[in-house]
């Protein structure tokens, strides 16, 4: 019998489809990475390597999928990266010829209007230190980040994506009004989750 998670539940409750999405900018990059279901040789070369055991993921290959995306669409120079960041992830954005940049050691004035940060576990430094440089643009993929921080970044976004266990956390400065969304990939009955039985 599956163990119930309440903070799963919680979730759930709340979480709604792409389509609920008002901003094109966010629904466009959503349906091009959630909804998309293209096969790309990147995506095959993902499970492939897991299936390998050279790297021991600690990322699903469905999140890596979503970040392969994002990457594709946005195309930043160099991804920025904290020290507590699974090799995988890395591996993908090396093989993608993107630079990859430490959090740590970046001097947030090399940086250019368009940062795009990975941020895994450790993720009060590395998303302070992101705040506090003069990019017009963040784009911050957050895994690992617990309920309660992620209630208090939304005041320090513009954007939010709230997928259970893994966020999306943007300042654009073409936004007028803040925008906090909660998203699943497709709604089902409770049953269908495994939650209950059937």
């Amino acid at each position: 019998m599956r163990i119930i998670n309440k903070n799963y539940l919680k979730y759930y409750a709340k979480a709604q489809t792409v389509q609920s999405v008002h901003s094109p900018f966010l629904y466009k990059l959503l349906i091009e990475s959630i909804e998309n279901v293209r096969m790309y040789n990147m995506l095959i070369d993902i499970e492939q390597l897991e299936r390998s055991k050279e790297i021991s993921f600690k990322t699903s290959v469905k999140h890596l999928g979503f970040i392969f995306h994002w990457l594709r669409i946005l195309k930043p120079k160099s991804v920025l990266m904290n020290a507590y960041a699974p090799d995988e992830l890395a591996w993908i954005v090396k093989r993608m010829k993107i630079e990859v940049l430490p959090i740590e050691t970046t001097n947030s004035s090399e940086l250019d209007d368009n940062a795009f940060a990975i941020v895994s576990y450790d993720y009060a430094n590395s998303i302070e230190k992101l705040l506090n440089s003069k990019c017009a643009n963040i784009f911050i993929v957050c895994i690992g980040i617990s309920k309660p921080k992620y209630d208090e970044l939304l005041k320090s976004f513009d954007y939010t994506v709230n997928m259970y266990d893994i966020h999306l956390l943007i300042n654009r400065s073409d936004i007028k009004t803040n925008q906090h969304f909660t998203i699943i990939e497709h709604k089902r009955k409770l049953s269908d989750t495994g939650f209950f039985p059937k």
